[in-house]
């Protein structure tokens, strides 16, 4: 599991893959992106509200069943100048799937281990077998108090964690930039 700030980066990616970044929409489309690319994480929301963050984590929030509606309706109320229905959902659901895919990329302390990616079509959850992400510490058990999840995150694996989601972040942003420039050079060519 990855924290808000390597969501974000990849999120920031997916604008990049998916518009041309005119002033107005640009913002609002890396807005949009960056909101989405965390949004499968605001499930620690409710648990927050009952003293126990992680009660509802990784659940249904975590499937590709909620980022394909959840992403249409949003494409439907949301609007960019000039942007087509389709295109804002593509953005949206792409920006929320890389939530799950990085997640899926990390380590799982906690059962059950992995993401309901078929939710709700299968119980079935799916993880990398092999972590190529560090991952977050957070609690072992969803009843955990919100102190006790606050403590969990304060950790030295946490902060290692960051600085990698941060290089390779920015690493993927470098590479998908220098990749759209090259696109426009050889359409000016």
């Amino acid at each position: 599991m990855a924290t808000p700030i390597g969501h974000g980066l990849v999120g920031f990616t997916c604008v990049l893959t998916t518009s041309k970044l005119d002033r107005r929409a640009g913002r609002a489309a890396v807005v949009v992106a960056l909101v989405f690319s965390i949004a499968p994480d605001f499930d620690f929301l409710p648990g927050i509200l009952l003293g126990k963050p992680a009660l509802y984590h990784q659940g249904p929030s975590h499937s590709l069943v909620v980022a394909l509606v959840g992403a249409l309706l949003a494409a439907l109320i949301i609007r960019f100048r000039g942007w087509s229905l389709t295109r804002r959902f593509w953005l949206i659901f792409l920006a929320y799937a890389s939530h799950i895919f990085i997640d899926c990329l990390g380590p799982d302390n906690r059962e059950p281990y992995g993401l309901p990616l078929f939710w709700p079509f299968s119980s079935a959850h799916f993880q990398s077998p092999i972590p190529l992400l560090p991952g977050v510490h957070h609690v072992v058990r969803t009843d955990a108090s919100t102190g006790e999840w606050l403590r969990a995150l304060v950790d030295w694996h946490n902060v290692r964690a960051i600085g990698i989601e941060v290089l390779v972040g920015s690493t993927l942003i470098v590479l998908v930039g220098l990749l759209r420039w090259w696109c426009r050079r050889r359409q000016a060519a």
